[in-house]
């Protein structure tokens, strides 16, 4: 997957706004790991909770240059940063499905995504469908 940031330039700093250069990363993301879940039924609701762990690996370009200037300055005052991710990371969730009559159905997940130093991405995801 290709990303790109267009360039920006800051305003209601005056002369601190800052001026970014546009951005380009590429990823290539792998995963190994499971997902488990067991459906129960609730008279007439099907109830499926269930729980996931996988090893992930970054075989893109993890150090993305993020370039930015006084927007009035020019170059004078130029700062280049390189964030460099952690190539390997851990995720792991657990989620419940509801599934109704009617073709009516709903989801809630919790997912987090972290590395073994410094990283921790946390995320509560929810949804109904309706089928007609």
């Amino acid at each position: 997957m290709k990303y790109r940031i267009d360039s920006y330039v800051e305003t209601g700093a005056d002369s601190l706004n800052l001026s970014a250069d546009a951005q380009t990363s590429e990823s290539l993301r792998g995963r190994a790991g499971g997902r488990v879940g067991y459906a129960l039924r609730a008279g007439a609701v099907k109830v499926t909770p269930s729980v996931w762990a996988f090893y992930a690996r970054e075989f893109g370009d993890t150090s993305v240059p993020a370039t930015v200037r006084l927007a009035q300055g020019g170059d004078s005052c130029t700062v280049t940063a390189h964030a460099s991710p952690r190539r390997d990371s851990f995720q792991a969730g657990a989620g419940i499905s509801l599934g109704g009559p009617a073709g009516i159905s709903a989801y809630l997940n919790y997912n987090a995504d972290f590395d073994l130093e410094n990283y921790q991405d946390h995320s509560i995801g929810a949804g109904v469908r309706w089928e007609f």
